[in-house]
C-alpha cells in the first residue's frame, strides 16, 4: 500500500471525491488574523469593557488534488480553486453540472444568513453562488441519483433575541439546473432524523414520531411517503448502496431491549430479516436494564399527541 504525506499549510475542514478516483477536494480553514492586527485591536479597545472578544476573520481555500500513478508511484498536485470568506463544513461534487457544493458556517453565529448553501461553478470559479436564503441550519448534502439534486437536512436553531421556529427536522432538494427548492416528505407528520438515496429515484427516510424511528421511503416530490415494514424502535442512520442493480441497505437500530448494533440487508423489502453486522453492544443483553414505559398526552396549544418515556430501576 503506497501511502502519501501531503504538506498542507491550514487545517483541513471537509473532503469529497470527484467522479473519479484520482482526484479529490477539500477545504482548508484559514484566518486572516495576525499579530499586528491584533495588537492594533488591542491598542484601540483598551479602555472598553467589550461584549466579547473580537471576531476572527475566519474563511476557507477550495482546493483540488490530483493523484497519479506511473511506473506503481503515486505523485500529488494541489491545485487552489477558490477563497471564500467563511467556514466550509460539508462539500460535495456534482460532475453533471461542472459544480460543487458547499455549506458555509461561522464559529459565531450572529444571524442564519450565515449557514447557507453556495456552489461554484468550475466554468467560472470567480462567482459565488448562493443557493439558499432561509433561518434554518443546513447540513447532510447528498446527490440525487440522477445527479442534478442536492439533498440536505434542515434543524431549527434559535439565536438571541430572535423567535424560536418550532420546526422539525425537514428535509429538501434544490435541483441545480434552476435553483427551485422542494419539501419532501411534506405529508409525513414527524422530524426527519436521517436519510438516504434511492438508486432509483428517490430517497429513504428515517422519520420519528414519538420516541420511534422508522424507515420510510418517497419514489418522488410528488409522491406520499410510505412506511416499511421493521423492527419496533429506532433506527439511528441508514446508508444504500448506489448500484441500480441492489437495493442492499445498511442500518444502525437498537430498542428499548435491544442494544444498537449495524444490520445489513440485501433488499430493503427483507429488512425486518436483516443480519448483524456488529456484536460490539451484546453484553448489554445479558444485563437487567431499566425498565420503561411509554406515556401520551395531548397539547392543546397545537392538538398534537406528546410521547415521553418513563424509566423506572430493574426489578
Amino acid at each position: 500500500m503506497n501511502v502519501i504525506v501531503i504538506d498542507i499549510q491550514a487545517t483541513p475542514s471537509t473532503l469529497t471525491w470527484s467522479d473519479y478516483d484520482s482526484s479529490l477536494y477539500f477545504a482548508a480553514q484559514s484566518t486572516e488574523s495576525t499579530e499586528d492586527a491584533d495588537r492594533l485591536y488591542e491598542a484601540e479597545w483598551k479602555d472598553v469593557i467589550q461584549y466579547r472578544r473580537r471576531k476572527p476573520n475566519y474563511g476557507s481555500v477550495i482546493q483540488r488534488i490530483d493523484i497519479k500513478r506511473k511506473h506503481g508511484k503515486l505523485s500529488v498536485k494541489i491545485h487552489c480553486i477558490k477563497h471564500l470568506d467563511f467556514i466550509v463544513t460539508e462539500l460535495l461534487f456534482v460532475a453533471s453540472e461542472h459544480k460543487i457544493v458547499c455549506i458555509s458556517y461561522s464559529p459565531i453565529i450572529e444571524t442564519l444568513s450565515e449557514i447557507e448553501l453556495y456552489a461554484i461553478d468550475f466554468l467560472n470559479t470567480s462567482s459565488l453562488i448562493r443557493l439558499t436564503n432561509n433561518q434554518l441550519l443546513e447540513n447532510s448534502l447528498k446527490l440525487s441519483a440522477d445527479g442534478k439534486h442536492v439533498f440536505f437536512l434542515v434543524y431549527p436553531v434559535r439565536l438571541n433575541n430572535e423567535n424560536f421556529l418550532s420546526v422539525q427536522g425537514r428535509l429538501y432538494s434544490i435541483d441545480l439546473t434552476n435553483g427551485q427548492i422542494e419539501q419532501w416528505g411534506k405529508g409525513f407528520q414527524g422530524s426527519v432524523r436521517d436519510y438516504t438515496i434511492r438508486s432509483e429515484g428517490g430517497v429513504f427516510i428515517l422519520g420519528q414520531l414519538g420516541t420511534n424511528v422508522h424507515v420510510y421511503t418517497q419514489l418522488s416530490v410528488l409522491e406520499n411517503v410510505c412506511l416499511l415494514s421493521g423492527w419496533h424502535g429506532s433506527y439511528r442512520s441508514i446508508s444504500s448502496s448506489k448500484s441500480k442493480q441492489y437495493s442492499s441497505v445498511a442500518v444502525t437500530y437498537s430498542s428499548f431491549e435491544q442494544p444498537e448494533e449495524v444490520y445489513f440487508t440485501k433488499h430493503i423489502d427483507e429488512l425486518p430479516w436483516a443480519k448483524p453486522l456488529t456484536h460490539e453492544n451484546q453484553l448489554l443483553s445479558t444485563r437487567d436494564l431499566p425498565r420503561t414505559k411509554l406515556y401520551r398526552w395531548s397539547n392543546p396549544e397545537d392538538n398534537r399527541t406528546i410521547e415521553g418515556i418513563l424509566h423506572y430501576p430493574p426489578g
